[in-house]
């Protein structure tokens, strides 16, 4: 059994074990790359200071990379959409869950997030399998809140019509009153755009505001399909979820769908479509060249 393992200093200014994990993780990678069984310690390679990083790629001078994952008929196996993922340049910020907490703690979620939507639409509008293919684009609630109605449209406008596109946002976002993101989410529907919330059905779960959003879509989180196909308990959760889907009027895709298993179960249930390693794993698409956002 060997070991690799990240060492760092804690910076003075740290306010949360997460901002310590973010300067750890960049020397585990490390310790990882140059061979695995070793400790590295920011000293021990280039020094990146992770504030200047940052700061480099919410404004443009670093690229990011585009990584997409199909959505597939259940029935059918055909593609349905695809999912369009952002990762960031290699180091401590390369995962998204890195880089956006980062930004977050930064206060730099909204800019990182603008650029990263705009790195995803012009991927798509390089890609045109058919009119009827559909782009869903990550955003926070945050972002859609902040930024005027023009921008945004004019974002969307910028690669394909706007109606190829699918904004998702996680159901474990919304905090407070969703009102201010309904009418913001009106305007872009009038526009062609649709949403789909996603991780449903994981954790904290509101049917106030998958009333009031009237998602086009629901995803239903990987948590809720796992294991669920020799589980009686969890089968019934995951009809309720389907059910509260059908009385919405929403489509509803499966993430996490990993098994033949998985795929027949879903097709018991009347789920149309599913995501996950069953059909595909996300495959890098495009980096984009760097400037301002």
């Amino acid at each position: 059994i060997t070991a690799s393992l990240g060492v760092c200093l804690v910076p003075s200014g740290a306010g949360s074990t997460e901002e310590v994990l973010v300067h750890a993780h960049g020397a585990l990678r490390r310790s990882k790359r140059e061979g695995k069984n070793r400790v590295a310690a920011p000293g021990s390679g280039p020094h990146v200071d992770p504030d200047e990083l940052l700061e480099s790629i919410v404004q443009g001078g670093l690229p990011l990379a585009v990584h997409s994952q199909g959505i597939y008929a259940v029935e059918t196996g055909g593609l349905f959409a695809t999912e369009l993922l952002v990762r960031g340049p290699e180091g401590p910020y390369r995962l998204p869950q890195d880089l956006f907490r980062a930004a977050a703690q930064a206060d730099q979620l909204v800019p990182l997030d603008l650029r990263c939507l705009e790195t995803c639409v012009r991927a798509a509008s390089l890609q045109s399998p058919s009119p009827e293919h559909r782009y869903h684009l990550n955003v926070y609630p945050a972002t859609l809140v902040d930024t005027p109605i023009e921008r945004l449209l004019a974002l969307f406008e910028s690669g394909h019509d706007p109606s190829t596109f699918c904004l998702e946002i996680s159901e474990q976002w919304l905090l407070g009153e969703p009102d201010l993101l309904r009418i913001k989410l009106q305007e872009l529907r009038n526009h062609g755009l649709q949403l789909a919330l996603d991780d449903v059905g994981f954790g904290r779960s509101s049917l106030e505001s998958l009333i009031l959003l009237e998602p086009d879509v629901l995803k239903i989180d990987p948590a809720v399909l796992r294991g669920t196909e020799d589980e009686r308990v969890r089968r019934r959760s995951l009809q309720r979820v389907v059910d509260v889907a059908g009385s919405l009027g929403a489509a509803v895709i499966a993430e996490g769908a990993e098994t033949e298993g998985d795929r027949s179960l879903l097709r018991q249930l009347g789920v149309p479509f599913a995501q996950g390693y069953l059909f595909d794993r996300p495959m890098p698409q495009s980096a984009d060249g760097g400037g301002a956002p």
